[in-house]
């Protein structure tokens, strides 16, 4: 089954804009569409002398990582603290400790379409626009109204609400990210 057939994806000097992209074709190869948001801690590794890449990643999905930054110290205090007690300084990000912008940025890192990536990683807390640069609503993947053209990419639409421009609104407003409680 063509999972993608229902994606039209416009890039720069293509020719098609208008058909979807066969799932076989560039634009949804593992390195340069994909992968970036739907495995953890992602590193292509391009080798641009030999214009090829040694991809690696920890595992396929998000993990808690994605969201929180290293870990190996938070699992070495989980390990040694009392069962059942809380952890005094879990040695993570918390979500719960970040600003509305910080929320939004890091959820913006996988739902907003970009033209590029600024850096090669982007760190829990990061500010999304020293990382990437955001594709504006003249991009043929919206439509007029603002509204995305099929792909889950919907921080440029999200940025233009009045509740999100008060600054009061973030995406974990209403998405719980975990299937636990947040941390």
């Amino acid at each position: 089954m063509d999972m993608a057939a229902s994606g039209v994806r416009h890039f720069p000097g293509d020719q098609r804009p208008e058909e979807p992209f066969n799932w076989k074709e560039w634009p949804y190869t593992f390195n340069t569409a994909c992968y970036s948001c739907h495995v953890s801690q992602l590193s292509t590794n391009y080798d641009l002398k030999t214009d090829t890449y040694r991809t690696v990643w920890a595992e396929p999905g998000i993990n808690c990582e994605t969201c929180h930054g290293p870990s190996a110290e938070h699992n070495k205090i989980a390990r040694e603290a009392p069962k059942g007690q809380p952890l005094s300084d879990p040695k993570i990000i918390s979500t719960k400790t970040m600003t509305t912008e910080q929320r939004n940025h890091l959820c913006a890192s996988c739902h907003a379409k970009t033209t590029a990536s600024l850096t090669t990683s982007y760190p829990p807390g990061g500010r999304f626009f020293d990382h990437f640069d955001l594709v504006t609503l003249e991009s043929p993947d919206y439509y007029p109204d603002g509204r995305d053209l099929g792909e889950n990419y919907t921080y440029t639409s999200w940025l233009m609400s009045p509740c999100v421009k008060s600054g009061k609104l973030d995406c974990m407003h209403c998405h719980t990210p975990l299937p636990f409680q947040e941390v």
